[in-house]
């Protein structure tokens, strides 16, 4: 993946991106994805005894993790943080903004903070609906950083979610989140 760049634009450059281990070949730098070893077992150590059913939402997570519900001028906004640094976002526009448009304003937003981030844009099924968003990598305080940005519909507004997990503790939180954001259900009723 070429900074700042989508695969589309690095596939037009000449290059080949995939997230996971950096390889060099050549003059041209290439990602490749490799697979956990066969013998590594994940297991799930985190209960996902909590849960949320409101503002058209419903989700389980984890007894240790924070649940904490603000609104804004043009919505809500939910952060679900993991005793580390961990944590998923929920916020719902209820302005109802473009779904790619709220997706390329977030992905700009953490391209300031984070000049030299890379990303893949991503669409995929989410609650029964394409979701559109990006998959982000980038360091922050020398530790590598893995974010993940969908924006679907809702009755009650453009539903953006952002997770986001560093390196060091993808591992611990990582099931965890992943558990969280598949148990998310919106209810258009």
């Amino acid at each position: 993946m070429v900074k700042g760049k989508s695969r589309l634009q690095t596939a037009k450059a000449g290059g080949v991106s995939h997230s996971g281990k950096k390889i060099r070949r050549g003059e041209n730098s290439v990602r490749v994805q490799v697979p956990p070893p066969a013998s590594l077992k994940i297991t799930r150590d985190f209960d996902m005894s909590k849960s949320y059913d409101a503002d058209g939402l419903q989700f389980q997570y984890p007894d240790s993790w924070i649940l904490e519900r603000e609104e804004n001028e043009n919505g809500w906004g939910i952060t679900i943080q993991s005793p580390g640094t961990a944590f998923i976002l929920i916020v719902c526009d209820q302005g109802m903004p473009d779904s790619e448009e709220l997706a390329d304003a977030t992905l700009e937003t953490l391209k300031n903070d984070y000049p030299d981030l890379e990303f893949d844009p991503t669409i995929e099924d989410f609650c029964g609906q394409p979701a559109i968003g990006h998959n982000i990598q980038f360091f922050s305080l020398d530790l590598g950083n893995s974010c993940k940005t969908r924006c679907v519909y809702s009755q009650e507004g453009t539903i953006l979610i952002l997770s986001q997990v560093s390196d060091l503790e993808i591992e611990k939180y990582g099931p965890a989140m992943q558990a969280l954001s598949s148990s998310i259900k919106i209810n258009d009723e």
